[in-house]
């Protein structure tokens, strides 16, 4: 078999050199050192060097035909060659091992923690990218994800896209559950088959979450990689039998650079459009959560915002979030600029309901919302005149009426 891989190996990069074989003989070595690989799987280290070393074509077809050779290696065998190829694959072939990855992962719906586990270390140190965090996520705690979402985030939207739905459960392919054995000629029924495995996040855990992620130029906020590790939830599934002393600890500081805002807001939005996922009563319960917190998440008004675009049903729960926000004044917290801007859109989108919302915010601001909308000045007016709201700030009062002659 030495000899049998070994000649494979050498032929197969000499038809992945360019000039050394026909496209149509380039095709037939690499086919034949795939076929070896069901039958000594450590000759993927082979596969991933002639990938680097060769033309676009030989690579198309390596990335074409490498998913049809990971199901026929036995769990254990798999998950140690893969855990070697990650920690040892030659420069260049990230692309295919990111494939073979991805192909594990879908063979049970996730990949086996731990493969996931060390897939995430290899990503905590820099040896992998993010982009491999993707295939490992289903597999991980809900308290190790959380630590490591800036990096989520900071892959490219579609990527990120991608990566989010895993959280939840949804991406990978949905493999029908083996057929049970029939009973035992004793007629002992057969062990029960294992749960499947719960994703890391419900909707409205992970869109919580996403908020909490820190952004450029945010001051006085944590960051994740200085906080303590969270307390294992119910949705932290537990472990494998074979893998429960595998741990993984927070990402080191270095690796939890704050995310850009605009990545941020991409991986809010990929949310919102999921609206089956992300129905009413779970943005409700993730906005209620958000706009409790003390700071309010730098984006947590504009989320509100985008929810109400997206479902108009939810104008009752967010004009009773407006008026609870205004008495706790976000616009003098951090990032106080910013709420006031997602405070006063919203209270814009619900015009004319939210005129007594509008009532209680600082002259200062309310001035500046009165130079945008003119036409605001005699409806505030005409709202004081007809329901007389107690508590109205006289320099508000003074304000209008100034306006008003």
């Amino acid at each position: 078999m030495e000899v049998e891989g070994g000649s494979a190996e050498a032929g197969a990069v000499a038809a992945a050199t360019e000039g050394q074989a026909s496209e149509s003989e380039a095709k037939r070595r690499l086919l034949l050192l795939l076929a070896l690989c069901t039958k000594k799987p450590s000759l993927l280290t082979d596969v991933l060097r002639v990938y680097a070393r060769g033309v676009p074509s030989c690579q198309v077809t390596l990335q074409k035909q490498v998913a049809g050779v990971i199901p026929h290696i036995s769990a254990a065998v798999r998950v140690a060659t893969l855990v070697k190829l990650a920690q040892e694959h030659p420069p260049g072939s990230e692309l295919l091992l990111l494939k073979m990855l991805h192909t594990a992962a879908e063979l049970d719906d996730a990949p086996p923690r731990e493969l996931a586990v060390h897939v995430a270390r290899l990503c905590d140190r820099g040896v992998l990218d993010a982009r491999f965090l993707v295939p490992a996520l289903p597999s991980l705690r809900r308290s190790e994800v959380t630590p490591r979402l800036p990096m989520v985030c900071g892959l490219p939207a579609n990527v990120a896209r991608a990566a989010l739905l895993r959280l939840l459960g949804v991406g990978a392919p949905r493999r029908p559950p083996p057929t049970p054995p029939p009973k035992g000629s004793d007629g002992a029924l057969p062990p029960p088959l294992p749960p499947p495995l719960l994703p890391p996040f419900t909707p409205a855990e992970l869109l919580v979450a996403l908020h909490e992620v820190r952004t450029d130029g945010e001051q006085n906020l944590p960051s994740f990689a200085a906080a303590p590790a969270a307390a294992p939830a119910e949705a932290d599934a537990a472990p494998g039998p074979a893998d429960t002393d595998a741990q993984l600890d927070s990402p080191p500081a270095q690796v939890c650079v704050p995310v850009r805002l605009g990545a941020l807001i991409d991986a809010t939005n990929a949310c919102l459009k999921e609206r089956s996922l992300f129905p009413p009563e779970v943005l409700v319960v993730a906005l209620g959560s958000l706009l409790e917190q003390t700071p309010i998440p730098r984006l947590a008004l504009r989320t509100l915002l985008q929810a109400l675009i997206y479902h108009p049903k939810l104008s009752e729960f967010a004009l009773d979030s407006l008026q609870t926000l205004a008495q706790r004044s976000p616009w003098a917290q951090p990032n106080g600029g910013e709420l006031w801007e997602g405070f006063a859109r919203c209270a814009k989108k619900l015009l004319p309901r939210s005129l007594g919302v509008l009532l209680r915010a600082p002259p200062s601001k309310l001035e500046q919302l009165l130079s945008e909308l003119p036409e605001l000045r005699a409806q505030l007016l005409k709202f004081i005149t007809e329901h007389k709201p107690t508590g109205l700030d006289p320099a508000v009062a003074a304000l209008l009426e100034g306006a008003a002659t």
